[in-house]
């Protein structure tokens, strides 16, 4: 058995005789478990045509041997628990769960590009926008062959602008929101997960080309996997979480918090997400559940103070809160192992005086 099998897919793990014990893990190319936390499974490997997960000193805890496959590949494992011995265990091949079940495979609104150029950097930003957006005011500081990052805005408004804004891609799709649009966009134009880097603010961020170029550079070079810039502390930037403003004592904190208003992915776990994110009406849990689809590892999560930006609307106030809170707790139902635990926390950091960048 080659390893990509594995990575491939979602994975149910489960007793043998059917209780659940994650409804869908991840086994990421690096080694590491997700969207289900356990100090007995935090790793996985292949020792020959064995599959075992460890703990985090490579002690196996638990061994699975192929007994199903189906056209697509493997689809069933059984194995034992090494930990806990006498327990038998399995593994079902799955889908990532989601409020449209099936993803990738269910319905969706297929998207046409009104602008489509041909992809010229590594990094991508993805904006939800209507007709009060803010980016296309962004200031630049930098020169055009300086900016390290292409643009898709999707538009949200009911009419199309007057003029198209500035960027590579442009896509229309009324009335819906950016985690939403942002999987109708994937599904029909899948090319978009080619860029290494993905930044999702929403469109009333206030900040300039030149830090957005910070922001990615900072990114990368701290191999980070989900992160967001800081928020200025000013009158009229509004913070919904304090955990976001910018503390100027650091250029990067390790969180186990990143608010989905402006949160920055790597290419593989924004792709790890997107079952999550898809069918979403507004971001209610999301945030919190998101945090543990890599299996919420220390230092691959970060706020990153050495960029501020300014949110500069506050939180909207005319939403419906009871189907909110519905959803999320469908989110979380269908996520059952990463519960909602309103964790805030600051778990390290590189303050300004240790690293100049």
């Amino acid at each position: 058995m080659r390893g990509d099998v594995f990575t491939r897919y979602a994975w149910r793990f489960s007793f043998a005789d059917g209780n659940i014990i994650a409804p869908a893990m991840k086994l990421f190319p690096n080694g590491s478990i997700g969207a289900y936390v356990h100090r007995n499974e935090r790793c996985w490997e292949l020792r020959g045509e064995t599959l075992c997960f460890t703990d985090i000193s490579g002690v196996a805890t638990a061994k699975f041997v192929l007994s199903k496959e189906d056209d697509s590949g493997v689809c069933e494992l059984e194995g034992a628990s090494i930990a806990t011995p006498g327990v038998l265990l399995r593994l079902e091949r799955v889908n990532m769960p989601s409020l449209k079940q099936g993803f990738p495979h269910a319905a969706f609104d297929a998207v046409e590009l009104i602008k489509h150029e041909k992809k010229t950097r590594n990094n991508l930003v993805f904006i939800s926008a209507g007709p009060k957006t803010c980016h296309t005011s962004w200031p630049k500081f930098i020169g055009e062959d300086d900016r390290n990052w292409d643009i898709f805005t999707s538009w949200y408004g009911e009419d199309l602008p007057e003029s198209l804004p500035f960027g590579e891609y442009f896509c229309h799709q009324p009335r819906t929101h950016k985690l939403s649009a942002l999987c109708n966009v994937v599904k029909s134009n899948p090319n978009i997960l080619e860029y290494d880097n993905i930044w999702i603010p929403d469109d009333d961020i206030e900040t300039s080309w030149k830090d957005i170029n910070r922001l990615f550079n900072i990114f990368t070079r701290m191999g980070l996997s989900v992160a967001q810039p800081s928020l200025r502390v000013s009158s009229d930037c509004h913070i919904n979480h304090p955990i976001t403003q910018q503390d100027t004592r650091y250029i990067v904190r390790y969180t186990t918090f990143i608010e989905i208003m402006c949160p920055l992915f790597s290419q593989e776990l924004l792709e790890a997400c997107l079952p999550l994110f898809d069918g979403t009406g507004q971001p209610y849990l999301v945030d919190h559940i998101m945090m543990g689809i890599e299996g919420r590892q220390p230092g691959k999560a970060a706020i990153i103070d050495d960029v501020a930006v300014t949110h500069g609307r506050p939180m909207a106030t005319n939403y419906d809160f009871g189907p909110l809170i519905e959803e999320g707790e469908k989110l979380i139902s269908l996520y059952s192992n990463l519960r909602h635990t309103d964790r805030y926390d600051v778990i390290g950091g590189i303050h300004r005086d240790g690293v100049l960048l």
